[in-house]
């Protein structure tokens, strides 16, 4: 009895270093009940709204975007998460090899969602950093606010689809690199507001509005 006591104290004075060394490293979104915060900045490029004839379409001047996702993850491969995003914007008419032509001064564009994630990680082979392609899907509003630098300002807000995809590189389990593209889907159509012109309501269309970032990963 005392030999098998002192065979189990040794084997496990074996394995709890190196059981603590691997959750050390593993990546923010690898354990079960792994909270995280991933701010991150890029480039919007905004779709056709309405097309308006001779190759000119109603839509909103592209440029900046900043944000910030905060996720739940469940198991290794799949987290829910909260986004949260702004850009500084105009209602524009573009025209190809013209400069815009402004509608409005600058607005506020404001994205919220509520996203599913699927992740794959794979180990980089140095040390315990790993490589995760993910994808999102998710729905949320999008608000414009007609003073850019004021959320409760007054303005349309509408629904906003979104599906993405990406790339995590996870240095350690508190920090790491994220890539990522996300396209949201809006249209005229889902207005909450009556204040659009209803020949181009009536030709609204389904843009795709390219948000182009990268970021970082904080786990807790």
């Amino acid at each position: 009895m005392k030999r098998f006591i002192v065979s189990a104290a040794v084997v496990a004075a074996l394995v709890a270093p190196a059981s603590a060394s691997a959750q050390a490293g593993m990546p923010v979104t690898s354990a079960r009940g792994s909270f995280y915060l991933q701010p991150y900045a890029g480039y919007m490029v905004f779709g056709q709204l309405a097309d308006l004839g001779n190759n000119a379409d109603y839509s909103n001047e592209d440029g900046p975007i900043y944000g910030v996702q905060a996720g739940y993850s469940f198991s290794p491969n799949i987290s829910l998460l909260g986004n949260f995003a702004y850009s500084r914007t105009k209602a524009v008419i573009k025209i190809p090899n013209a400069t815009n032509l402004n509608l409005s001064g600058d607005l506020g564009l404001w994205l919220y969602d509520a996203d599913l994630q699927f992740r794959l990680p794979f180990l980089t082979g140095q040390g315990s950093s790993t490589v995760s392609p993910f994808v999102q899907v998710g729905a949320g509003a999008v608000k414009v606010s007609a003073d850019a630098d004021d959320f409760g300002a007054s303005g349309p807000t509408n629904v906003a689809f979104n599906f993405g995809g990406g790339v995590d590189w996870q240095i350690s389990r508190g920090i790491g690199v994220r890539l990522m593209v996300k396209d949201y889907l809006t249209s005229l159509k889902w207005d909450e507001l009556d204040d659009v012109d209803n020949d181009i309501r009536s030709d609204s269309r389904i843009a795709n509005n390219l948000a182009f970032s990268a970021g970082l990963n904080f786990g807790f």
